[in-house]
């Protein structure tokens, strides 16, 4: 249990300050394993906007894993779908 919401505002500062590309893409990699764990709402709107801002092709595939698993809420499902077809070329 995160009692302190250490989680949501480490996710809250990465937003807009991570400007390498290369650590871009390893903190959309990271926060896609995360989200895969957590269910707490806070954690996914916050993980959903560092993946617009920070997600890249290569991160598609895992990406719709996420998404097309059974327990996702919809509203969930939808977001990573439409961040996966802005990803589209």
């Amino acid at each position: 249990p995160d009692m302190t919401n250490i989680g949501g505002r480490c996710l809250w500062g990465l937003k807009g300050s991570v400007v390498d590309q290369k650590d871009q893409e390893l903190v959309a990699t990271s926060l896609i394993r995360i989200l895969g764990h957590r269910n707490h709402d806070y954690m996914w709107r916050r993980g959903l906007e560092l993946l617009r801002l920070y997600a890249t092709q290569p991160h598609a595939e895992s990406m719709a894993e996420l998404a097309d698993r059974e327990e996702m809420p919809e509203e969930r499902r939808k977001a990573l779908r439409s961040t996966i077809e802005s990803l589209s070329p």
